[in-house]
Parts: C-alpha cells; structure tokens; sequence
C-alpha cells in the first residue's frame, strides 16, 4: 500500500468516526425535541459507524501500515426538526460515498487489487445508507406535520435493532 492511499484511507477513518459523533449529536438533539425512537435509530447509526471505521482501520494495520488520526470538530449540534436531521443525514451519506469513492480510484490508479476488493463492501453499504435515508425522508414527507403520524414514525425508528456485524 502506497502512502496515498494510507492516507485516503485514514482520512476515511476520521470521517467514518466523524460520523459516528455527528449520529451521537442528533440522538441526543432528538431526545431533545422528545423522539425518542429517533434517539435509537441514531445511536445503532453511530455504532455502526465506528465500526466500519474500526473496520478501515484495521485493514491499514493489517497492511503493515500505521493509520493517522486527528482531532474531531463538530460543524453543527442543533436541528429543528427530523426532517432537516435526516435531511442532514442525507446529505453527509452521499459525502461519505463520495470519499469512499474517492479512495476506490486511488486504489485502481496504484492496481492495489486487495483495497480495491475491500472497498466494495463500503460502497454497497453506502447504497444502502442512501436509500434507507431517502426511505425516512419519504415517509416522513407523505406524513407531514400530524402529530399522529409523527408518533408512529418515531415509534417505527425505535424499533430499529443492530444489524449483525460484518
């Protein structure tokens, strides 16, 4: 593994875990706003985040190399509402797709097969991330702002389990 590629892939880690701090923000912003579905739907969100950033992390171990770390900020703490949260969501899955397919083409361009076969899990997880996303926003658009309908959807949230690990 070439350094550039190192540190794509340890930028990654920081943006993986990155998330995993943004998902803690908005769980704790949806206690606030009384969802309390939603502040189990983003916890299982940042958990899996830090695992698949734990997951990045070990395969730079794993290829003899040491990954890079720095320090996490936090651009925003507070939404309004779901909609601009999931919203939000939305819109930082698609960056995370986007890096992710940013390192995919840096490991094509350097033949580095074995990166390149180890990203396709996050790419089609990312697929997933978009839609299951997009699915909220959906839902939440035909309900509108009925109170009823509210409850449900945040009750449908907290029913949400942890996936297996991969």
């Amino acid at each position: 593994m070439t350094e550039t590629l190192k540190k794509a892939l340890s930028d990654q880690v920081q943006k993986e875990f990155e998330s995993a701090l943004l998902y803690k923000a908005m769980a704790a912003n949806s206690g606030a706003l009384g969802y309390s579905g939603a502040v189990n739907w983003f916890n299982l969100q940042a958990e899996e985040e830090l695992l698949h950033g734990k997951k990045i992390f070990d395969y730079i171990i794993e290829r003899g190399m040491k990954p890079e770390l720095s320090d996490i900020s936090m651009e925003k703490t507070e939404w309004k509402d779901m909609q601009e949260m999931l919203q939000d969501t939305l819109e930082h899955e698609k960056k995370v797709t986007k890096s992710i397919g940013n390192i995919l083409k840096i490991a094509r361009e350097e033949m580095d097969f074995g990166t390149e076969i180890f990203l396709q899990w996050f790419i089609t997880e990312q697929v997933e991330e978009e839609a299951s996303v997009q699915g909220l926003l959906d839902k939440l658009a035909l309900l509108g702002s009925k109170d009823t309908g509210l409850y449900m959807f945040d009750s449908e949230l907290g029913s949400r389990v942890a996936a297996a690990t991969e």
